[in-house]
């Protein structure tokens, strides 16, 4: 009997050790799942936009007419920003703009430059933003100086991402085929050349592997009108989202070569607003309340301007770029069309202005009956920098815009208020001598007066934590691979006839964008407006190593700690039920040893003769 009792107990608990294990062990699991998706949270909402978008837009729009009411080539983007926000622009001011950009064209033999093709891109944008068709400004079409890809890419990759931009916008617009041309343009082979230009973490760069911020938001702005249609562009488009969310800054804003600006922002809100991607909802790009309008608008000044950097003056480029990417976000709030889409616009032919009826010089009487040449003064110079910091041993190049763009004499002078720390060249080519302070100034020569001031801070080369952030930057980077992986993508048609209704034509050989240096070492897109980093391709890349070190950075994060409810039942149930069991196993080892002593008592009175 008493074996048979003790296989039974033993029995009993082993049962009752499985079943405690099961229950510690489905405890454990609740805890681990809810830890794993709720224990950690960051604050997820966009903060509230002081001043709000609406007051920011009618106070650039507002200081731009006064201080241009006269546009020409060189307003093109304060043209595009005005004439799509909600605000507009008047007849005369969009006149003035017409007529003055058709005097240039004429007084150039129609022929704007041999190597900034990206020049034919903008004014197709300009142009067409105030209603005239860009195929047929008084018989010339724009469109056709695009028909060369070499050209085209002489540039650059910024230069096929402004010809797919300015060819998508508007519906009726297409390449023209050219005879005699080495390699025609075709809107694939600008899809193809973009697409071939992706980096190994994602998104795009002017050159080399390393993406930047500004580069990747034209691009996406470029390849906007085929996302979610297109498996190829949706997929780049993807990885390069996610790209853009883990290299975004504390403040919401973006920078470009370690320098967070006015215009990566900007760039960034427009390349969302292109594909219908509201940020201020998007978990992705909201860091503890901080998003990419708050990045931008830190640089907004009371006057109606941006600055370049903070604590800079307002800045001409950071100034329209912020107006327009403002008024992107604010078109796609609203549904409308993206700010480049102008398919909403009913278009006209150009005709030649009453204005330009004579384009070369013309007689002006003077005292004493003599006659000299007409001569248009130089009305105001500006630098696409008002400061930038350069590495010692390293150059920059800065870029000086002339208004208006058909003045005589539109040449200037270069000058360096301390040599010893930073010298320039007369094509605005700063090289940093030794740390300290410099302040450059651009002049025009033509008596006017008219200059513009750049502060050039120099630092000494830093090199130290540059191995740990490349091995950080490398696994991050096969993370980043990984992780996109999952990202679904469309599955959008890939047919001949593409999103924006034309024909896709034969595509060109796809080139590995990023081996063809910009022209003169220039990155603007436009040669003159727009310029993420200047500098030629060498002394760009050089900069990139030199500024590695805190390139990574630690991102504050506001920690919640949610207590998960199920677990802690399930502990309280695991608890009870071994309680019960220890309950019961003190119980059954009590009555074993009552039974072991009645035995041994037994024992005794037999052993003794008692009955």
């Amino acid at each position: 009997m008493f074996q048979r009792f003790f296989k039974r107990s033993t029995i009993m608990k082993c049962c009752s050790f499985l079943l405690a294990a099961a229950l510690l062990l489905s405890s454990i699991t609740c805890i681990v799942q809810a830890a794993d998706t709720e224990v950690y949270s960051e604050t997820k909402t966009a903060d509230t936009l002081n001043p709000d978008i609406d007051t920011v837009i009618q106070k650039v729009r507002s200081y731009i007419l006064s201080k241009d009411s006269n546009p020409d080539s060189s307003g093109t983007w304060n043209v595009i920003g005005i004439n799509r926000s909600s605000l507009g622009a008047s007849t005369k001011y969009n006149q003035a703009y017409y007529e003055n950009v058709y005097t240039e064209l004429e007084s150039k033999n129609w022929v704007l430059t041999t190597s900034k093709y990206t020049e034919y891109s903008k004014l197709i944008l300009g142009l067409t933003a105030i209603g005239k068709d860009a195929t047929n400004i008084n018989g010339h079409n724009l469109l056709s100086y695009l028909s060369d890809f070499s050209k085209v890419t002489k540039q650059g990759f910024n230069g096929p991402v402004w010809a797919l931009i300015a060819l998508n916008c508007h519906p009726s617009y297409s390449i023209p085929t050219k005879a005699g041309v080495t390699e025609q343009t075709t809107e694939e082979g600008l899809i193809q050349y973009l697409l071939a230009g992706e980096t190994t973490s994602g998104g795009w760069a002017l050159s080399g592997d390393k993406p930047d911020a500004d580069v990747t938001g034209m691009t996406i702005q470029a390849l906007s009108a085929y996302y979610g249609k297109r498996d190829d562009v949706t997929g780049a488009i993807d990885r390069a989202l996610l790209w853009l969310s883990e290299s975004q800054m504390e403040s919401g804003g973006y920078g470009t070569m370690d320098e967070e600006t006015a215009e990566s922002a900007a760039q960034i809100i427009t390349a969302l607003a292109s594909i219908g991607l509201d940020p201020a909802q998007d978990e992705r790009f909201i860091k503890n309340g901080k998003w990419p309008l708050t990045g931008l608008f830190q640089y907004y000044l009371p006057e109606g301007g941006f600055m370049h950097v903070a604590g800079g003056v307002v800045n001409g480029i950071a100034t329209e770029q912020g107006l327009y990417a403002t008024v992107a976000y604010k078109r796609m709030q609203q549904g409308k069309t993206f700010l480049y889409d102008m398919s909403d616009l009913t278009l006209t032919k150009g005709t030649k202005p009453a204005s330009a009826a004579s384009t070369t010089t013309s007689a002006n009487k003077q005292p004493g009956g003599s006659s000299s040449t007409l001569t248009k003064k130089v009305t105001g110079i500006s630098l696409d920098y008002s400061s930038i910091s350069v590495v010692k041993g390293s150059t920059k190049k800065l870029t000086a815009t002339v208004r208006p763009s058909n003045a005589t004499n539109k040449k200037v002078t270069w000058t360096s208020s301390n040599k010893k720390i930073a010298t320039v060249t007369q094509t605005g080519k700063v090289k940093g001598i030794k740390a300290g302070t410099a302040k450059i100034t651009v002049k025009a020569k033509d008596g006017s007066g008219e200059k513009a001031v750049c502060t050039v801070t120099v630092k000494n080369k830093t090199t130290t934590a540059a191995s740990t952030t490349a091995a950080q930057k490398k696994t991050a980077s096969a993370t980043t691979r990984s992780q996109t992986k999952t990202l679904g993508t469309s599955t959008g048609s890939t047919a001949a006839k593409t999103a924006s209704g034309k024909t896709a034509g034969t595509a060109t050989t796809a080139k590995k964008a990023g081996t063809t240096e910009a022209s003169d070492g220039d990155w603007s897109f436009s040669g003159e407006d727009y310029v993420p980093e200047t500098g030629t391709v060498e002394d760009t890349e050089e900069t990139m190593a030199e500024n590695a070190e805190g390139s990574e950075r630690l991102i504050d994060k506001t920690i919640t700690l949610q207590i998960p409810v199920g677990p802690i039942i399930y502990m309280g149930l695991g608890a009870l039920g071994l309680g019960g069991i220890e309950l019961i196993l003190w119980f059954l080892r009590k009555k074993r040893r009552l039974t072991g002593i009645k035995r041994r008592r037994f024992k005794i009175n037999d052993e003794g003769g008692e009955k």
